[in-house]
This record gives C-alpha cells, structure tokens and sequence, in this order.
C-alpha cells in the first residue's frame, strides 16, 4: 500500500534536465520532499496547469548515485538496464511512468503484476524501444569519405544511439565510423575498438548532410553499383509497397543509400 503522501492531492509536476541521472534525482526529490510526481516534464512550458505546483531539479550525481544503487537491490541489474531503455524513448508519459515505478518499488509494491497501469505501460515502451533499436541495426548505411572514415546517418524516433554502439563496434571492429543522429545533434564516433559520443557541428547545410559532401571517388562507384543492383533485383509485377513500407518504414528511406531519390 502506497504511503498518505502519494495521494493526488498532494502531487507536483517536476522539471528535469532530461538525462537518466536527473530523472534518479527526481526520484530522489519525491521522497525527500514526499511529494507524488503529477508530471516529470524536460521542459516547463509543457505544464499546461495554471495553478499547478511546479518543482525544478537539479541533477545531482551523489543523489542519482544512491537511488541506483537502492534500485539493483531491490529490482537487479537487469530490470534496472530494462528502464534505463524506456527512459531512451523522450517521452513525459514514459518519464512519469518510470518515476511511479521506482516509487512503487521503494514503497514496497508489486512490481510485476501486468495488470497494473504503470507496469504495463512500461513493458509496451520499452517494446517500442526495442523495436526502433533493430531497425537502426538493420536500416544503417555507411559511406566512406575522403578523410577514410564510414559515416551514416540516422534520425530515429527514439534515443536509440547508446543502445546500438556494442553492435555496430563489433560487427565494423576493423573501420573508423561515424554514426550522427541528424534530430538529436550529436553521434558514435568508433576507433581502434572504442567509441565515444560526440557533438555535430551545423553548417549552413544544417547538420551532417544524409550524403557526405566529401564522399571518397572509390565510394561514388559503389553507390552506383550498390543501386543498379537494387534495381535489377526488383520485379515490378511483385512490388507491395504496403509490405515494403511495414518492413522498411518510409521515414528511413532518405537515409538509405538504395532507397535515396525514390
């Protein structure tokens, strides 16, 4: 059972700074404070309630520290790494969702009861999640540049980089990749068996084209090749574009070298 100060009436909407630390902050806050989460927004301006009582967390590192540390104990590594993912997803909904499951877990709550709203919830984001991750892993198209390094570019609905960096560092061990989420700003970049986040740069172009502007001249020829051979494969008699278009939704296309100009 729930504690008397996790009643609606006594609910506050929270404002974070988005990152999985500041949202253990958040946690951290509601019990401190013993006020329930009516929202955990990333942004103040998505308080639509005139009246509402709103509370700004910092992210505290030492804070976010500890109630990790409480959440392995009590759900393991595992289903902790398993929330982790849906926080990925940038979603209030899925934000609120995960503050209420950690404060149904330190509240000593059934935890993995399906029926229940917020465990349910969570299990379908996180299925989204997945989701979008697989097809990133599939949809991915590197191109060679002049400076020697493999650079792709992705725009998916989900925060979904951190999640594909272990497969994409060991299936492409031997190259130097680049991996730029064009919505988000910034990308993987692999070297010598490590890889690291780092921030685009915007031009006039905006940020890291979907075609490289210094694509390398051997890379142009495999262009060329890569979409002849898309095309040759192809029997018009048998296209379903609906089929298609579930299977490779079309958002992807201008990313993927065989599917550009179609």
């Amino acid at each position: 059972m729930k504690p008397a100060w996790c009643a609606p009436d006594r609910a506050r909407h929270y404002v974070y700074d988005g990152s999985w630390p500041g949202l253990l902050t958040v946690v951290f806050t509601v019990f401190a404070e013993k006020s329930a989460a009516a929202s955990v927004v990333r942004d103040r301006a998505q308080v639509s309630e005139l009246f509402s009582t709103v509370r700004a967390v910092a992210t505290d590192e030492a804070q976010a520290t500890r109630v990790l540390a409480r959440a392995r104990t009590l759900l393991g590594p595992r289903r902790v790494r398993e929330l982790w993912c849906c926080h990925l997803a940038e979603r209030a909904e899925v934000d609120r969702l995960l503050v209420d499951l950690f404060t149904l877990a330190f509240t000593g709550g059934a935890v993995d009861d399906p029926r229940d709203p917020t465990v349910l919830g969570l299990r379908q984001w996180r299925k989204h999640v997945r989701h979008e991750k697989h097809q990133m892993e599939a949809f991915v198209r590197f191109q060679q540049n002049t400076n020697a390094v493999w650079t792709a570019t992705i725009a998916p609905a989900y925060d979904v980089l951190p999640l594909i960096a272990a497969h994409f560092r060991a299936r492409y061990a031997d190259m130097e990749w680049l991996i730029a989420d064009q919505r988000r700003g910034y990308g993987l970049h692999h070297r010598a068996g490590t890889v690291v986040p780092v921030e685009l740069l915007h031009d006039a172009q905006g940020m890291l084209p979907a075609t490289p502007v210094s694509m390398a001249a051997d890379e142009r020829s495999y262009v060329r090749l890569w979409k002849t051979y898309f095309r040759r494969v192809d029997i018009p008699e048998r296209r379903n574009l609906g089929l298609q278009m579930r299977h490779m939704p079309k958002r992807h296309w201008r990313y993927m070298v065989e599917m550009m100009g179609a």
